[in-house]
């Protein structure tokens, strides 16, 4: 779902990152499922509405 949001919205994961204040590597481990935090997840998801 994040993946798909991301690209919808066309922000890069790096872009992303900077908007959240996380690193490119984090937002690529939440894209493919390696962190789930549901906390820090939904905060992602927020940025990008």
């Amino acid at each position: 779902m994040l993946f798909k949001q991301r690209l919808m919205k066309g922000i890069s994961q790096n872009d992303l990152a900077k908007l959240c204040n996380l690193n490119q590597s984090t937002i690529k481990d939440y894209e493919i499922g390696n962190l789930r935090n549901e906390e820090t997840y939904n905060y992602i998801l927020s940025k990008l509405k």
